[in-house]
This record gives structure tokens, C-alpha cells and sequence, in this order.
């Protein structure tokens, strides 16, 4: 399999093992893209399910680090923030750029239902969406991608 590329700058991928997954980071911009099976080790099959129907529903997006065709961008609340993963439907691949992890906080460290931060890139997207879409979704919904980025943060 030909190395993954970062779809921002297009530098190759450089692979890093967390306690329970593995993933492909760019030492440059900082970005990560694990795969929709490592999603599925997070979480109960139908709610993965849901929640990878919900990253596709979304407008073009960077190139996919395998295959180089145009990823889906999409909102999705993850419990305390909104993020914006890119998606490849064919690849099963999710990218997640650093400035919408930065506004992920990890689930232990909060004491009630936060009032969900936004990254810039987030603010511009959800502009568009209508009340019902950007209804918050119960930590269960989100749980499965909560705790993949849990496990694919770097520790504190």
C-alpha cells in the first residue's frame, strides 16, 4: 500500500501508535486520518453507523490521503465541541485537521454538558445549517467519536 498523503499539504503521513489505535499524523500541519474500523473499536455498530452516515453528508472537501479523489466534508458535535471531519467514502478514511482537535476536550475532564466550542473552520460550516441540524446530540450519540479522539490525542 502506497504511503497516506496529508490532504493540506501533501506531505506523507507518519504512523503513531496510542494505547488502543494507531494512526497516520503529518508532522507538518499536525493533521490525523484513522479509518472507520478504528472508529467502530470506539463504539456500539449503530451508532458508528450513524455517526460515519452523518460525516458523508457534507460538501466537497481535500484530496483523500490513499486515493487522492475529493473527501466529504461534514459538521459533527463530539459532546464538548463541533468538528469538521473530511471523509472518504471508498477509503473508509477520516481526516481530522489540528485546529479542530484543539477544540476537542476529552470527556473526563468535564463537569457537565458544555456548551459545544467551535474552530474557525467549524463556525464557517455550521453558518449554513438549519436548527434541527445543529440540534445537540446526547454524549451516547457522540460517544463512539468521543472517545476515538480520546484515544488518538496525545496524553496531557
Amino acid at each position: 500500500m502506497p504511503a497516506l498523503r496529508c490532504p493540506r499539504c501533501r506531505a506523507t503521513l507518519g504512523t503513531a501508535v496510542r494505547p488502543t489505535t494507531k494512526i497516520d499524523r503529518c508532522s507538518i500541519c499536525h493533521g490525523v486520518a484513522v479509518t472507520l474500523a478504528m472508529l467502530r473499536r470506539h463504539g456500539p455498530e449503530g451508532r458508528v453507523d450513524a455517526l460515519w452516515k452523518k460525516m458523508g453528508e457534507g460538501r466537497p472537501a481535500g484530496q483523500c490521503p490513499s486515493c487522492d479523489r475529493a473527501m466529504v466534508a461534514a459538521p459533527v458535535a463530539a459532546w464538548t465541541c463541533w468538528l469538521i471531519t473530511e471523509t472518504c467514502r471508498a477509503c473508509e478514511i477520516i481526516w481530522f485537521d489540528e485546529k479542530d482537535l484543539t477544540t476537542f476536550t476529552p470527556i473526563g475532564r468535564t463537569l457537565a454538558a458544555p456548551v459545544p466550542k467551535l474552530s474557525p473552520r467549524a463556525a464557517e460550516v455550521l453558518a449554513g445549517l438549519t436548527p434541527k441540524e445543529l440540534a445537540a446530540p446526547t454524549l451516547e450519540e457522540t460517544r463512539a467519536l468521543c472517545d476515538l479522539l480520546e484515544a488518538i490525542l496525545p496524553p496531557v
